[in-house]
């Protein structure tokens, strides 16, 4: 086993150790879709660092909350970069809501396909919110660092500075039971006129 699965392996136990159960988690969730871009780096393998455009991706996740405290969250974050190259990659984090507009994160991140690429990931989440929609447009700066890989040089570090901007909505209350009706209201309101 190589050595970057083995470190993605010790990070992804480290963030089911942060005391997330599926059951627990899961009874409140939110969601969001958004495109990114900004600024990517790293050493080519001639030992000068280059900056450049980063990768147009488009990119959705889901937030999962516990209901007893919702400032905590895991966000489970799923992205397809699309020009110049095409990859696929995914991010694992721990949000912490400041306020109900407001939260900051750390995580893990990593590209899968076409190579791989793993790394950490930081920055914060503020969101706009539209009550009449349902819905807030929120903006997402981040920044990543990608110190493991199969198509990195030796000693070399990806970096990633990305803005990303997008909708998002709380899918507890859309996936909410419709309320039930009481059957003695039910069996009363039926025998009057």
């Amino acid at each position: 086993m190589s050595r970057a699965r083995r470190r993605a392996i010790a990070l992804a136990a480290a963030l089911l150790g942060l005391g997330w159960s599926p059951a627990a988690a899961a009874q409140e969730m939110g969601a969001d879709m958004g495109v990114a871009s900004g600024v990517e780096g790293g050493d080519a393998g001639d030992g000068h660092t280059v900056f450049r455009r980063a990768r147009t991706r488009v990119r959705a996740s889901i937030d999962l909350r516990n209901e007893e405290d919702r400032r905590h969250a895991l966000w489970i974050v799923g992205f397809v970069e699309l020009e110049p190259h095409t990859a696929a990659g995914a991010e694992v984090r721990y949000g912490h809501w400041i306020s109900p507009r407001f939260a900051v994160f750390g995580g893990g991140t990593g590209i899968f396909a076409p190579h791989v690429a793993l790394g950490g990931t930081a920055g914060a989440h503020f969101a706009i919110p539209l009550k009449k929609l349902g819905i807030a447009i929120f903006a997402e700066p981040a920044i990543s660092a990608l110190p493991f890989g199969t198509d990195l040089p030796d000693g070399s570090v990806l970096t990633w500075a990305h803005l990303t901007v997008g909708v998002r909505t709380d899918l507890s209350t859309l996936l909410a039971p419709a309320p039930q009706k009481d059957s003695t209201t039910a069996r009363a309101g039926a025998g009057s006129p």
